[in-house]
């Protein structure tokens, strides 16, 4: 070795280096005893996830590590391969939020608020699932950026593509991902549903795009349970008869669709500036609990923008707030039976029948907390989904307390407070709390 000139030391000693990086990443994962696989964004110790001191940096590495259950993944931006994307498994548990320290030692101790962890796209969408059933769990991650385009066959989810897929996704915050096509093929900026029962729960879906259906999530033969969540300022950029679903975009043979206690803002479209429904026959919907406010049309000359946009949807809204939207009414139907509102407040609707409040009497505006822009419906905190939330109601507000109890099913709020505060509860998605009662709950990942 002495007898070797300086120059080839070098590459060599470089070769060595590449080597021992190598052994790093290639690591096979060992859980811990619990079946937990630690994650940092540079690996720790002997990288081979056992603990937080020898955190691996191969997060799907993690996930397929055999005997894996729990997968604890400390702040910081995580990418796949170029031009690859993060897979989720049956029966592993993703957990994002921590800080990455030994004294970590049960989940509660994680804030996926203050220790933000991103999971980047790479080229392409961020997460392809294929199977997946409610075992496969993520949550208290960013997922971001996800690009696709195409140009001849459909392109799903930027973001999510759940491909017969069910999975629990909860704590998410689902941003910017785009996904570009000419003609009818861009689907689900933020996420693509086709066929499966994906449970989101606590989400915030905020500027995704897409050039044609479904701005924040399209579902095709899918049956979404969506909870508590946030849609803000997504966008379909389309402008034909076919195109929209600002947040939301519903078509294929779905059985029953429900979405409660979400709040829609902001979203654009030319048809449906929240949701689009398009079906070829009848199907059920029910939307419980939610506020819709400040959704608009993309282009100028999209008349028909409205908040809902209805095609053979059995639609039925109950307990919500649709307000200061594009247009003089919130719904549109195209074809199929009458979307019913039931104890709901409905800018264009002055039909108190069925518990409705008439939206025309000034004496029946909402009264939100703050809404003059986005930094007042996000509040203070700058974290969707807490106390000082501008699109909760004031103690004078004409629409506590005039809900239906029947749908409610021991719901929590938005915010996570118990619903029926005061025997009945109140319209939209926020339950009013007297003295500004905040709830004692795992932090969320609502973070604007």
């Amino acid at each position: 070795m002495s007898n070797l000139n300086p120059h080839v030391m070098t590459k060599f000693i470089f070769f060595i280096f590449l080597l021992v990086l190598l052994s790093f990443s290639v690591r096979a994962q060992t859980p811990d005893a619990n079946g937990n696989v630690y994650v940092k964004p540079l690996a720790a110790g002997n990288g081979n996830g056992s603990s937080w001191s020898n955190a691996t940096s191969n997060l799907q590495g993690a996930i397929n590590a055999v005997g894996a259950k729990q997968i604890w993944v400390a702040e910081g931006m995580y990418q796949s391969a170029s031009g690859t994307s993060f897979n989720m498994k049956n029966g592993v548990a993703v957990y994002g939020g921590f800080k990455g320290l030994d004294t970590e030692l049960i989940l509660a101790q994680r804030n996926s608020k203050l220790n933000v962890t991103i999971l980047k796209g790479n080229g392409t969408r961020v997460i392809y699932n294929l199977g997946l059933n409610a075992t496969a769990i993520l949550d208290g991650f960013t997922i971001t950026d996800g690009v696709l385009s195409g140009n001849a066959s459909n392109v799903y989810g930027a973001g999510i593509y759940n491909d017969s897929s069910s999975p629990t996704i909860s704590n998410c915050i689902i941003s910017n991902n785009i996904v570009t096509g000419t003609g009818a093929i861009a689907k689900g900026g933020g996420m693509a549903n086709t066929s499966g029962s994906p449970i989101l729960t606590n989400c915030v879906f905020m500027g995704n795009k897409t050039d044609y259906q479904g701005g924040a999530i399209y579902n095709e033969n899918a049956v979404p349970v969506i909870r508590n969540c946030f849609f803000v300022n997504n966008e379909s950029l389309g402008t034909d008869g076919n195109s929209g679903g600002g947040a939301i975009f519903n078509t294929g043979i779905n059985t029953y669709n429900s979405i409660k206690n979400c709040v829609f803002y902001g979203n654009k479209a030319s048809y449906g500036t929240a949701i689009r429904n398009s079906f070829t026959a009848n199907k059920d919907q029910a939307i419980v609990n939610c506020t819709f406010y400040g959704n608009t049309q993309n282009t100028s000359s999209a008349t028909l923008a409205r908040t809902l946009y209805s095609n053979f949807s059995t639609l039925t809204i109950t307990n919500c707030i649709i307000w200061s939207n594009y247009g003089t009414t919130a719904i549109y139907k195209q074809n199929g039976a009458d979307p019913i509102y039931q104890y709901s407040l409905v800018q264009g609707n002055n039909v108190t029948t069925n518990n409705n409040l008439d939206a025309s009497n000034a004496t029946n505006a909402p009264q939100f907390v703050n809404i003059t822009n986005i930094a007042g419906i996000v509040g203070a905190d700058g974290f969707y989904g807490t106390a000082d939330d501008g699109l909760a109601l004031q103690a004078t507000s004409p629409l506590l307390n005039k809900g239906s109890n029947v749908p409610v099913d021991n719901d929590f709020d938005i915010v996570g407070n118990t619903r029926i505060r005061n025997n009945t509860v109140d319209l939209g998605a926020y339950e009013y709390q007297i003295g500004n009662i905040i709830p004692n709950i795992v932090p969320s990942a609502m973070q604007i």
